[in-house]
């Protein structure tokens, strides 16, 4: 007998295959699918290019493949040096209240997309892809237009 939780967590898991048009042919089958929103192979529609730079260099400077975190943290250290860039250009005093409205107005293209706030500070176009490990490769398969194969 499975305990709810478990049961839980594969309605959840079916119901995200179900979304991303996923029909099981047998309930018992291993499913295993994630999310992200980047990771090697897996990069912000036409920044592919400067993706495989990233893992490139991270990979030739730490001598292993960039976990998704790595990028997370490229894209942070992205929009803050663009705002100190633009609070520096400004003229006026470097102080914590002018960084902080610099990073609030940064408009940063990374391989992981678009960063930029809203007026909340809330990032506004943090997307993510919805993955599937198939044939030992990780396959997005949702949203469609982002989709490397049909998810099985």
């Amino acid at each position: 007998m499975t305990s709810l939780t478990e049961r839980a967590l594969r309605g959840a898991l079916l119901f995200c295959l179900a979304a991303a048009g996923a029909a099981p042919a047998r309930a018992a089958e291993p499913i295993v699918i994630g999310t992200t929103a980047w990771q090697p192979g897996v990069a912000a529609p036409g920044q592919e290019a400067a993706s495989q730079a990233f893992v490139e260099a991270f990979g030739k400077r730490f001598g292993v493949q960039a976990a998704p975190l790595a990028m997370h943290g490229y894209a942070a250290a992205r929009a803050r040096l663009a705002a100190l860039e633009a609070a520096a250009r400004s003229g006026r005093p470097l102080t914590g209240p002018e960084l902080r409205d610099a990073l609030a107005a940064a408009d940063v293209m990374t391989p992981m997309g678009r960063v930029r706030f809203d007026e909340r500070g809330d990032p506004v176009s943090y997307e993510r892809v919805i993955l599937q490990i198939q044939d030992g490769r990780h396959v997005v398969v949702w949203p469609k237009e982002r989709a490397q194969a049909a998810a099985r």
